[in-house]
């Protein structure tokens, strides 16, 4: 499943035909589902209609593994549905049973405060308190989480690469498992657009996460 970017007040599914096209070929099915954007929707409106996502294609396809994808705000989402298993579990899914890995491509986790609007008021706790990954990955210090794969382009100044090289530290100092790679060359919007095949050429982004792919895919649930 991959979930949009676009700041949480833009962006749709209709974009991201080429995401789909990416990954059909390598032999993997894709759901692209929409959310409710800002002003319609604010914190944690968003990850419930994520979650309601993965409920339904849970239920649509029994027993067929899912992997979480999402570029920017989709990889904020993907990583709160992971380390706060409450949005899942509203809509009967468990989280270790369910969801075997997590990608999320340049995804802001709260390394600093948001400001300026509309984000203050998507977030009025400006990711500085139960929004923000990084408090989440540190408070929860012994609930289990699928694998993550962190990606992000070193060029990305929209959302620093210390945003994901952190967390993977703070995921893997509570045992969990995490892997993150930073790719040279690539800015805010590259590691989701060398997933197309126009761009897979210009970087190993895709063949990476086809890897992680396959690797969680190996070895089913494994909630650390």
């Amino acid at each position: 499943m991959f979930i949009h970017g676009g700041a949480w007040d833009r962006g749709s599914k209709g974009i991201y035909k080429f995401v789909a096209e990416g990954f059909t070929k390598s032999g993997y099915d894709i759901v692209l589902p929409n959310y409710r954007l800002y002003p319609d929707a604010i914190f944690p409106s968003f990850l419930e209609d994520n979650a309601k996502a993965v409920a339904f294609t849970a239920e649509t396809f029994p027993g067929r593994p899912i992997v979480l994808i999402g570029h920017s705000a989709g990889g904020y989402n993907v990583l709160m549905l992971a380390l706060n298993d409450k949005f899942l579990a509203k809509f009967g899914v468990n989280l270790c049973e369910t969801i075997i890995g997590v990608v999320a491509l340049s995804a802001p986790v709260g390394v600093i405060p948001l400001e300026g609007k509309p984000l203050i008021d998507i977030f009025p706790d400006r990711h500085a308190g139960e929004d923000g990954i990084l408090n989440r990955a540190s408070n929860i210090t012994s609930a289990p989480t699928p694998p993550f794969f962190l990606g992000h382009g070193e060029d990305d100044t929209t959302v620093n690469p210390i945003n994901s090289t952190l967390l993977a530290e703070k995921v893997t100092a509570r045992g969990g498992n995490a892997q993150v790679k930073v790719y040279p060359g690539l800015n805010h919007i590259g590691p989701a657009q060398v997933i197309s095949r126009f761009f897979e050429t210009k970087s190993t982004v895709k063949t990476d996460i086809l890897t992680f792919l396959d690797d969680v895919a190996a070895k089913g649930p494994n909630c650390q």
